[in-house]
């Protein structure tokens, strides 16, 4: 049933969908109302590129974008062409293996900085609290949390976006959300 129906099996539906909001927002320790359900990271990646692009649209100007060479191919990907597009200007910063950010201009300037939390191939941890605190509270920080989620805590308050994959933690595959909080709120009004 469609959960929007107000029949029996739309009324079951939404009460499961709820209920799950609710354990997704308790397992991650955000307000349930911040959980928008996807069919895995990539999807919540792509959605969050997408949103930017058209709020740039809407506002009539690219935003600046700052991305780490780390990324998974659902953000860097999508990036490169939203910038071939003239919808974005994207810079790349450099993650060492010790975790030390290069950045290639000062983030005071980006409306968005993308980090992933942990590398889906090397296990690298990058600095995410230390690199939030360095971004003017105008700026949004997104971060894909697939491997990071329900293995290594909380994430920073100061992560404005984050998205994460069921099948990572044991849920079937096909299912995931995005985290929208902070500055990232604005992107669904």
């Amino acid at each position: 049933g469609n959960p929007s129906s107000p029949h029996q099996f739309g009324r079951r539906s939404r009460q499961l969908l709820d209920e799950a909001r609710c354990e997704v927002a308790t397992a991650m320790r955000v307000n349930e109302r911040e959980v928008v359900f996807t069919s895995g990271a990539s999807e919540a990646n792509r959605w969050l590129i997408d949103a930017l692009v058209h709020q740039g649209l809407t506002q009539r100007r690219r935003p600046l974008v700052l991305a780490s060479q780390l990324e998974h191919s659902s953000i860097s990907k999508p990036l490169i062409a939203a910038q071939n597009q003239g919808f974005l200007d994207v810079g790349w910063f450099h993650v060492s293996e010790q975790g030390t950010i290069d950045w290639p201009d000062a983030p005071k300037n980006a409306d968005v900085v993308f980090l992933t939390a942990a590398h889906n191939e090397t296990g690298l941890l990058p600095p995410i609290e230390q690199v939030g605190a360095l971004l003017p509270s105008g700026t949004a920080f997104f971060v894909d949390a697939a491997q990071w989620a329900g293995r290594m805590g909380e994430l920073p308050p100061r992560v404005d976006a984050f998205c994460i994959s069921g099948h990572k933690l044991g849920a079937p595959s096909g299912v995931g959300a995005v985290v929208l909080r902070g500055n990232a709120a604005r992107l669904v009004s």
